[in-house]
């Protein structure tokens, strides 16, 4: 008798030629010599594993490949062919393929063209099992089983007499309608066996996130937590519903955001949605609001949604202190920025008297660049231009001191500007200083400055 370690070597050899038959498919026409020899290689290799093992079940759990039930050693899922095989049943979302004796050559025909399939095409055709079921495909079985990580040793294998889709609706895509609810019940009995199935699921998630639109994956992840809320016992919800929140609020800021906005008030009886804001503290709570108000800016039923989510979040107790704070330190910094701008406006009011042959005091002509940033940062541009135009106007002043007193303080404004981050207002300063320096006839203490 095969002991395990025979298996997996035989097993893994076919998984080497199963890739390269894929491969191979993808290159070159179905007629070519080369993938019709592959094909009889793969055939071959399969019955031979399958005259010692039935069925022979390929699964992939957390990136990893186990057969039948059991890890594969760290060496071998380092090798290429595993690593593609289990990029390959991701994509797919595929959790295990199952083989069993009396596979044929042209159901393994039908098998590899349908795994070299784009996903979207597989989708649209009602998904890789209808595909191989219009192709009377009888012998190779996809989510039969499915094997959830519990720990580096030790596997969960949930084996439900249902149909495979349900299977699949059960981690990713739930129709709590149409699904066989009373065989999941019975498994839901068992409060750590569905905890693990969702955060299996919540695994899956998280890594197709570089790869699926995350406005996708909100709707998997709502659609599973319904799934779960309909088949778990009533004992259970609250901690599931506590288990739920927290592992949302654990996603980045744009997801946590997506959820919300999906129709998911009703949720254990509302609880999640408590659960989701009472997980989120005051600094993030702020950001989510944020990030919702910027999807409400969308065109369409994504942004008519956030904007929904928004609006309930915002009536929440955390919700009204947000905007209470808001409104307070906004009220704050209005009457700050004025009372700046009137210190600001008595220190310039000789100005907008007209003074300008009376050279300012010493002590505010020192002032005054700062004055000009200062006048900028609470938003009084107009009046910082004035200033600005001023100084301008002194560098060709009769008076040669106030002339290069005005082209220091210009200097130091521009200085000041650009380090500031202020290129806008830099650049107009900058140009206005060449236009001046160009219809410069005398080179004057000014000119000397400015250089």
């Amino acid at each position: 008798m095969a002991t395990l370690q025979d298996i997996q070597e035989k097993t893994t050899e076919a998984i080497t030629i199963l890739v390269k038959a894929i491969t191979n498919h993808r290159l070159y026409p179905p007629t070519s010599t080369m993938v019709g020899q592959t094909i009889d290689r793969l055939l071959a290799s399969l019955s031979a594993v399958l005259a010692e093992v039935d069925p022979l079940i390929l699964a992939e759990s957390e990136r990893r490949l186990l057969i039948g039930g059991e890890m594969l050693g760290t060496r071998d899922q380092e090798r290429v062919q595993v690593r593609s095989l289990v990029e390959i049943l991701v994509h797919f979302d595929i959790r295990s393929i199952s083989f069993t004796p009396g596979l044929g050559r042209e159901e393994l025909i039908a098998f590899i063209e349908a795994m070299s399939m784009r996903p979207e095409m597989a989708k649209a055709e009602g998904g890789l099992q209808e595909v191989l079921d219009r192709q009377a495909v009888r012998h190779i079985f996809l989510n039969e089983k499915i094997f959830v990580a519990r720990s580096k040793d030790q596997q969960i294998v949930a084996s439900l007499d249902m149909k495979d889709d349900e299977i699949l609706s059960l981690l990713m895509e739930a129709n709590p309608e149409t699904a066989n609810i009373e065989q999941i019940r019975e498994k839901a009995k068992n409060p750590e066996w569905i905890g693990e199935i969702f955060q299996t699921g919540m695994k899956h998630i998280v890594e197709q996130k570089d790869i699926t639109p995350g406005v996708q994956l909100s709707e998997k992840l709502v659609q599973l937590v319904r799934m779960l809320e309909k088949i778990a016992d009533p004992a259970d919800q609250e901690q599931l519903s506590r288990l739920v929140a927290h592992s949302v609020t654990e996603m980045d800021n744009e997801m946590v955001s997506l959820v919300l906005s999906r129709d998911m008030r009703d949720l254990f009886g509302g609880r999640l949605f408590e659960d989701l804001v009472g997980e989120l503290y005051d600094e993030r709570f702020a950001e989510v609001a944020d990030s919702l108000a910027g999807m409400a800016g969308k065109s369409g039923e994504q942004g008519l949604a956030a904007a929904n989510a928004r609006e309930e979040l915002m009536k929440t107790e955390k919700g009204r202190k947000l905007e209470q704070d808001r409104q307070a330190r906004e009220a704050l910094e209005k009457e700050e920025k004025e009372r700046r701008f009137g210190r600001l406006r008595d220190k310039i009011q000789w100005l907008r008297k007209g003074e300008g042959t009376v050279s300012p005091d010493p002590e505010l002509m020192e002032e005054l660049p700062g004055v000009v940033l200062e006048l900028y940062s609470i938003d009084y541009s107009e009046t910082a231009e004035e200033v600005l135009a001023w100084f301008t106007e002194k560098l060709s002043d009769p008076n040669p001191e106030l002339g290069a007193w005005a082209a220091d303080a210009l200097s130091q404004i521009l200085e000041s500007l650009i380090a500031a981050d202020l290129s806008n207002q830099a650049s107009r300063l900058a140009d206005t200083l060449s236009h001046w320096f160009r219809t410069e006839t005398v080179f004057s203490p000014a000119c000397v400055r400015i250089c």
